[in-house]
C-alpha cells in the first residue's frame, strides 16, 4: 500500500535525521582520511628462542629469533644492529655483528635456513614475519676460523706423512706399523689439545646476566610515508649464563675436534655435532 502523502513528519524529526546522517557521513570521511594519511609503523619483538653455537666458518655465534608486524602499511627494513651486554659483576659489551638472516624450517639437520647476508626486507601490512638472526663475535671470528683451518691442515699433513712411511716397511714388520700408529695417536692428541686451547682462548662468553637488544632501521612505505625518513624499533631479552658454561663448551669442542680428526685420519664420515649452549631464565622485555 503506497504511503499516504497527507502524513507529515514533525520538523524536529526531519532535522534530527538530517544532522544524524550528516554527522555519520563526516565521521566516515574522517576515518577514511585518517587511514589514508596514517604512516605505516613496524612492531618488533625478540622471543625467548636464543642459543650459542661454535661454528667452524664463523666462530662463536649467537642465534636469536624475532617477530615483525607492520601496521597501516608495508615497511622496508634497511638495517639491523645487535648489542649484547653483560649486566652484573664486571659489565661488558660484546662486539656482536649480524652476519646472516634466515627462517625456521622443519627440514634439515639444524632446523634453520639462512638465505641472506643483507638486512634488506619488505614487510607487508599485517603479515607477521618470523626472522632468525645469526650473530658472531666480530673481533674474534677470523682468528677462530684460522685456528680451525690450521688444525685441519695439520691433520691432513699428518695423514700424508704417515701414509708415506707405510710403503717403506717390510710387509712383516708389525712393530714398524705399530710405531707409525703410535706416532699418529700421539701427534693427533697434541694437535687436538693445542687447537682446543687456542679456540677456547677466543671464546668470549662467561657466566653472568645478559641483555640482548636488536634494533631495526626501517622506512615506511606509501604515498604519505616516503618522506618520513628512517625510523627505528628495538626489542630486548635478558638471560643467564651458568657458571659451568666454559667447561661445557670446552667438552663439546673437544668432542667435535676428536671426531674431525678421526674422520680425516681414518677416512671416516661421522657426523660432527656443533658445540651449542642454551642460556637459562630467558625473559622477553
Amino acid at each position: 500500500m503506497p504511503p499516504d502523502p497527507s502524513v507529515q513528519f514533525p520538523v524536529w524529526m526531519l532535522y534530527f535525521a538530517f544532522w544524524t546522517s550528516l554527522i555519520l557521513t563526516v565521521l566516515k570521511v574522517i576515518e577514511l582520511i585518517s587511514k589514508f594519511l596514517k604512516r605505516s609503523s613496524l612492531e618488533f619483538r625478540l622471543t625467548r628462542e636464543v642459543f650459542l653455537r661454535i661454528l667452524n666458518d664463523a666462530g662463536e655465534c649467537l642465534y636469536a629469533h624475532g617477530v615483525l608486524v607492520s601496521h597501516y602499511g608495508g615497511v622496508l627494513i634497511e638495517d639491523a644492529k645487535v648489542k649484547l651486554k653483560k649486566q652484573n659483576g664486571a659489565t661488558k659489551e660484546f662486539p656482536l655483528k649480524i652476519i646472516q638472516f634466515g627462517e625456521k624450517k622443519k627440514t634439515g639437520e639444524t632446523g634453520y635456513v639462512f638465505n641472506s647476508t643483507s638486512a634488506l626486507l619488505f614487510v607487508p601490512k599485517d603479515k607477521p614475519q618470523n626472522l632468525l638472526y645469526l650473530c658472531h663475535q666480530s673481533n674474534y671470528a677470523f682468528q677462530a676460523i684460522e685456528k680451525y683451518n690450521q688444525f685441519v691442515w695439520a691433520l691432513n699433513s699428518l695423514k700424508m706423512e704417515s701414509e708415506s712411511r707405510i710403503p717403506d716397511l717390510n710387509p712383516e714388520d708389525e712393530d714398524g706399523r705399530l710405531k707409525i700408529l703410535s706416532d699418529v695417536i700421539d701427534r693427533k692428541k697434541s694437535l687436538l689439545n693445542d687447537a682446543l686451547g687456542k679456540i677456547m682462548d677466543l671464546i668470549q662468553i662467561e657466566p653472568g646476566d645478559y641483555k640482548l637488544t636488536i634494533t631495526i632501521h626501517y622506512k615506511p612505505r606509501g604515498t604519505f610515508s616516503q618522506s618520513s625518513g628512517i625510523k627505528t624499533v628495538s626489542s630486548s631479552i635478558k638471560f643467564k649464563i651458568e657458571d659451568n658454561v666454559r667447561d661445557f663448551i670446552r667438552w663439546q669442542i673437544q668432542r667435535a675436534l676428536d671426531i674431525i680428526a678421526d674422520n680425516i685420519l681414518l677416512n671416516k664420515s661421522e657426523h660432527v655435532p656443533q658445540p651449542e649452549y642454551t642460556p637459562k631464565d630467558v625473559e622477553e622485555l
